[in-house]
């Protein structure tokens, strides 16, 4: 779980490719998403997230979600056919003229994609995530399914390259881990017992995974 809190100006894009896991083996309604976004740390509490949850063995699928506090409004991406092991991109921008906010999803294995723009003022561009975690259902948070990566490098393991951040105004992405205020954080359970942990990436790269631990 990694998140890239912000500087003095706005991050306005985060992008990135990660291989869609395969769901091991997991206790009941145990659930993992990954995603990329912009916002909803520290500074405010509006989330703008685009990616893929995988609920069991045979349902995958892709999704946007706006998240203002309480409030969130998502939607799922049916063209987008996900299946393990495939290569996912993600990709979430936000613009001041009119509020448009850009969600997209790509499949680069099916060749399937979407993409949609929706207008909202809703927008913290104080961080920039790429996110592998639990979901939470009705307000609480479900078990974290096992994830295990079938593509190199194997294991129980996601993969992220070529992460982008972008600060409004500056068309040149920024490694993420050259950022003054670069976190990898770990996921922990209500034991405080490690759950997902990422790796630290190289200096001067855009990648990194995280690893699985425990479901709950």
């Amino acid at each position: 779980m990694d998140y890239y809190p912000g500087q003095t100006t706005k991050f306005n894009q985060v992008n990135g490719y990660y291989t869609q896991p395969e769901y091991g083996s997991s206790p009941t309604g145990a659930k993992e998403a990954s995603w990329v976004g912009l916002g909803g740390n520290y500074q405010g509490d509006a989330l703008l997230q685009a990616g893929t949850t995988m609920e069991s063995q045979s349902n995958y699928y892709a999704w946007y979600m706006i998240v203002f506090g309480t409030s969130s409004w998502e939607g799922e991406f049916p063209s987008v056919k996900v299946s393990p092991g495939d290569s996912m991109y993600a990709l979430v921008y936000w613009t001041i003229s009119n509020y448009p906010a850009g969600f997209e999803v790509w499949d680069w294995t099916s060749m399937t994609n979407f993409y949609v723009t929706v207008q909202t003022a809703y927008y913290d561009g104080s961080s920039a995530e790429f996110i592998d975690e639990r979901p939470t259902v009705n307000g609480s948070y479900t078990d974290l399914a096992t994830y295990v990566n079938i593509q190199p490098p194997y294991g129980d393991n996601i993969p992220w390259t070529n992460c982008e951040v972008f600060e409004t105004g500056n068309s040149q992405p920024i490694n993420f881990d050259t950022l003054p205020n670069c976190y990898l954080e770990t996921m922990y359970d209500s034991n405080n017992l490690t759950m997902s942990q990422p790796y630290t990436p190289d200096t001067g790269s855009n990648y990194f995974k995280d690893l699985f631990y425990r479901n709950t």
